[in-house]
């Protein structure tokens, strides 16, 4: 779609739907999407750290992009024997697409404690991981 120059007191309502909202990316959250986009309108939502498009049916998921997390603060959990989901360290995901993964990770803890990793994904995907790792037990 070709770009339009905007000049002060110029534009009609037809022009903002064709030329200006295609311009931009609207920053929103997952459940503050705009209602009635225009197709092709990109958004960033906030809360999932993801940009989508509209394809006239429903937010599409745009893949191909480096997507970045990071944990901001320390977590400590005592006494858990199982696997606990965090919340800071989850990225989504679009069907059929490919992902790299490289994490890492730093855990201190006393001696005889153990570190539990396991990685969640929808239920039809597959994933081969390994790990390095300096320690000696």
């Amino acid at each position: 779609m070709a770009y339009k120059v905007f000049a002060a007191g110029m534009g009609r309502s037809s022009d903002i739907d064709q030329y200006l909202m295609a311009q931009a990316v609207i920053t929103c959250t997952s459940s503050t999407r705009p209602p009635q986009p225009p197709v092709g309108m990109r958004i960033w939502q906030t809360d999932t750290l993801s940009e989508h498009y509209w394809d006239g049916t429903t937010w599409q998921f745009l893949t191909g992009l480096s997507r970045f997390v990071r944990k901001t603060a320390d977590e400590s959990i005592a006494n858990f024997a199982g696997v606990q989901n965090d919340d800071q360290l989850s990225v989504p995901v679009a069907p059929n697409a490919v992902y790299a993964v490289e994490a890492f990770i730093i855990c201190s803890s006393p001696t005889n404690a153990d570190m539990k990793l396991a990685w969640q994904a929808p239920g039809d995907a597959t994933m081969d991981w390994s790990s390095l790792s300096p320690h000696t037990a």
